[in-house]
C-alpha cells in the first residue's frame, strides 16, 4: 500500500536504499557525461579526439565519479527531507483532524490552504533544485579537465557560478525545453503513424506483431536520439564555459 511504501522510504533501509539508487544513477550519468566532456573538450582545443583515450580517461575516474556521486546524492537527500518534513508539518497542521478521504469529498476551508502551501512549497523545491543544478554545472568538467577531487572541483563550479545561476539555468533551460517539445511531438507523431499501421494490420497476427515490433523500434530509436542529443549538446556547451575557470598550473 501506499503507506508501507511511505513507511519503508522514511525507514532507515529506506533511505540507504534510495541513496544507493541515486549514487548509482548519478554515477552511471557521469560516465556518460565524462565522455563528452573529454570529446568536446579535444574538439575546444583544435585537437582529434580518440576513441580510446576517452574510454580509458572514463574507466580512470571511476572512483572520482562514484565519489562525486555520493556527495550529490546526499546534498539532494538532506533537501528531500527538509521538504518531506514541512509537508508533514502541514499536513499535521491542518489536515491532522481527520481522515484524509474526509479532506478530499468535502474540500473545507483547510484543504484549500494545505493544497496552497503545499504547492507554493513544491515550487520552491523544484526551482531549488534547478538553481543546484546550475551551481553544479562545472563540476564535472572540472573534475575531468582539471583533475580535481570531487569536493574540490564542487566547491569551484560553486565558486565560478556565483551571480550567474540564473542566466545558466535560462540558457540551458530553453535547450531542455526545446529537446523535450521534439520528443513530444515525434512521440505524438509515431503513435498517430501507430493508430494506421494497425488499422491497417487489422486482426491478422503476422501484420500486428510486425506493426508491434516497428512501433517499438521506432519509439526506442526516439527515445535514444533525443537523450543523445540532449546531453550532447549540453555538455558540449558546458564544458567551453567551464574552461577559464580551470586551475592554474
Amino acid at each position: 500500500t501506499n503507506a508501507d511504501l511511505t513507511g519503508f522510504a522514511l525507514s532507515l533501509p529506506g533511505i540507504a536504499f534510495l541513496f544507493a539508487v541515486g549514487t548509482v544513477q548519478l554515477a552511471l550519468l557521469w560516465i556518460r557525461t565524462g565522455g563528452l566532456t573529454l570529446l568536446a573538450a579535444e574538439v575546444a582545443a583544435g585537437r582529434r579526439p580518440r576513441f580510446w583515450d576517452v574510454v580509458g580517461g572514463n574507466i580512470h575516474r571511476l572512483p572520482a565519479f562514484l565519489l562525486l556521486s555520493l556527495l550529490q546524492t546526499a546534498v539532494v537527500l538532506a533537501i528531500v527531507a527538509i521538504f518531506v518534513g514541512l509537508l508533514a508539518g502541514i499536513y499535521e497542521a491542518l489536515l491532522g483532524g481527520h481522515d484524509i478521504n474526509f479532506y478530499l469529498k468535502e474540500q473545507p476551508r483547510e484543504w484549500w490552504i494545505a493544497v496552497v502551501l503545499a504547492g507554493a512549497l513544491g515550487a520552491l523545491f523544484a526551482l531549488g533544485l534547478l538553481w543546484l543544478t546550475a551551481r553544479w554545472l562545472f563540476a564535472l568538467p572540472l573534475l575531468i579537465l582539471g583533475n580535481l577531487r570531487p569536493f574540490e572541483a564542487l566547491r569551484m563550479s560553486w565558486r565560478a557560478t556565483q551571480g550567474d545561476a540564473i542566466g545558466l539555468i535560462k540558457v540551458f533551460g530553453l535547450w531542455w525545453a526545446g529537446v523535450a517539445i521534439l520528443f513530444a511531438a515525434l512521440s505524438a507523431l509515431n503513435w498517430f503513424l501507430a493508430r494506421l499501421l494497425f488499422n491497417w494490420a487489422g486482426y491478422f497476427p503476422g501484420r500486428v506483431l510486425t506493426v508491434v515490433a516497428v512501433v517499438l523500434v521506432t519509439a526506442f530509436a526516439i527515445g535514444t536520439t533525443m537523450d543523445a542529443l540532449g546531453f550532447g549538446v549540453h555538455q558540449f556547451m558546458a564544458t567551453p564555459m567551464s574552461l577559464p575557470h580551470l586551475p592554474r598550473t
